[in-house]
């Protein structure tokens, strides 16, 4: 059926799996063994990632790996990273509603956890009702509750999806998901901090991710690999998107030739609790 499908409208559908098994060769062409589907949903990716951020962060330490067993496997398909509608049904509760803590605290971890999934590498499968921070499971009866609009939590929410997938779309930065030469770990150990740390590498521009899933601010050093100045594009914990940073002043690095984590300078930061960031890189040659 794939062969076919493939055969008659090349270039015109997606063939998706939503597979959770680990059978290889699911995105091979057809001709070459393999079952000639485009994506695969990583429902390990999902599993890992919601089951690490239900935990209370004083134990998240001991299940760091959650997050980064991904990558361990990520090249082996063209996978696509989904919080599908199976994630808001049947009790399960909702995308924000899943996350611990105070109502503040489920919508900051959301933030930095939309924030992880822009910067992961693949595509990318977002339900309904997610971008406004519902807290109402999907009924395939009734519509989104758009009224939550008039709310400032979910209209800032709403407010940050829109700057992150603006970012995303405008750098292609985001656009080599499959290619292992995009994407690098700066810091994929830091557990004693709840910290990750990563690039994201296009043919100009360089971005730096750094996630905090401590209720512990830090200021914590990080190898980078240019020198040069690197601007704050993105902090989750401004309060434009419903975070507690009012001066929203954006953090603009110098990196000083230090080598550090396997990168030849550093950059000293400020991550707030419960947060996420993105750093552009501004080479001197640029």
């Amino acid at each position: 059926m794939n062969y076919m499908l493939n055969s008659e409208y090349q270039g015109k559908i997606m063939l998706i799996a939503e597979d959770s098994t680990d059978f290889p060769n699911v995105c091979k062409s057809t001709l070459d063994g393999g079952l000639g589907f485009d994506y695969k949903w990583d429902l390990g990716w999902m599993n890992d990632t919601l089951k690490y951020l239900k935990l209370d962060p004083i134990y998240r330490k001991w299940h760091h790996n959650d997050i980064t067993f991904s990558m361990a496997y990520f090249y082996s398909e063209h996978f696509i990273l989904p919080l599908s509608h199976d994630e808001v049904v049947h009790g399960k509760a909702t995308i924000v509603d899943k996350m611990w803590g105070s109502y503040e605290d489920k919508f900051a971890q959301a933030r930095a956890l939309y924030t992880y999934m822009f910067g992961h590498p693949g595509k990318k499968l977002n339900f309904m009702g997610n971008e406004l921070g519902m807290l109402r499971e999907w009924d395939e009866q009734k519509g989104c509750d758009w009224f939550l609009r008039k709310y400032p939590m979910h209209s800032s929410f709403e407010r940050f999806f829109a700057e992150m997938t603006g970012v995303c779309t405008e750098n292609d930065a985001f656009f080599y998901g499959y290619d292992p030469t995009n994407f690098q770990w700066i810091n994929a150990d830091d557990s004693d901090h709840n910290t990750f740390s990563f690039m994201r590498k296009g043919s100009k521009d360089v971005f730096v991710f750094i996630i905090n899933f401590s209720t512990n601010p830090y200021t914590l050093q990080f190898g980078v690999p240019f020198q040069g100045m690197y601007q704050e594009v993105i902090n989750t914990q401004w309060s434009r998107f419903g975070g507690r940073i009012e001066n929203e002043q954006p953090q603009v690095l110098r990196a000083f030739h230090l080598p550090l984590e396997g990168q030849p300078w550093r950059i000293n930061v400020q991550l707030p609790a419960l947060g996420a960031q993105i750093f552009k890189v501004t080479r001197p040659q640029d």
